[in-house]
C-alpha cells in the first residue's frame, strides 16, 4: 500500500462482528469507539496466530464512518468527557501506536462494514447484494440450496 492511499483497496472482510454493545453509549462517537474496540479485540488472536506461524503482519486496517471516533483513536482529538470511553480509546490508541492497527475513515455510503450491522428493508438487501456477493457465486449457491431441498424432500 502506498503512503498516498488513504484506505486499503476494496477487499472482502476477514471478520465482521455484529453484536449488541452491553453498555449504554452517550454519543455516536462513543458507540463507534466501542465497536472499533470490540472488532480490534477479536482480531488480536488472529494476528498472534499468523505471526506465530511466521507471517509478519502489517497494521490491520480498522474502518470507521465516524470522524470524531477516528480523531480520538489517532490522538488528533482530545475528548473532554472521557470517563466512559477511557479504557477503550486508550487501548485502541496504544495498539495504534504499536502499529498493530491502522484506523481510517470512510464515509457511510461507501463503508461496507456498516451494512451487516444495520437493519434494512428487503429492497435494500436486493440492491446491495451484488456488492457483497458475486452474481455467479450467488447463482451457484442458489442451485446448491435447491438441490439440498430436493434431496431432503425425497428422503422424507
Amino acid at each position: 500500500m502506498s503512503e498516498n492511499e488513504t484506505f486499503p483497496a476494496p477487499n472482502g472482510a476477514v471478520l465482521t462482528v455484529a453484536q449488541i454493545i452491553k453498555a449504554v453509549m452517550s454519543s455516536a462517537a462513543e458507540a463507534e469507539i466501542a465497536a472499533l474496540y470490540i472488532n480490534a479485540r477479536e482480531a488480536i488472536p488472529m494476528r498472534h496466530l499468523l505471526e506465530e506461524m511466521g507471517h509478519k503482519q502489517p497494521p490491520t486496517p480498522l474502518q470507521t464512518d465516524n470522524s470524531t471516533a477516528l480523531g480520538v483513536v489517532t490522538s488528533t482529538i482530545q475528548p473532554k468527557r472521557t470517563k466512559a470511553m477511557d479504557m477503550r480509546f486508550h487501548w485502541l490508541r496504544c495498539r495504534e501506536n504499536q502499529e498493530q492497527f491502522r484506523t481510517y475513515w470512510r464515509e457511510g455510503p461507501t463503508n461496507r462494514a456498516d451494512y451487516p450491522t444495520k437493519h434494512h428493508p428487503s429492497v435494500h438487501h436486493t440492491e446491495v447484494r451484488p456488492l457483497y456477493l458475486n452474481p455467479i457465486k450467488l447463482k451457484v449457491l442458489r442451485q446448491r440450496i435447491a438441490n439440498r431441498i430436493a434431496t431432503a424432500a425425497r428422503v422424507c
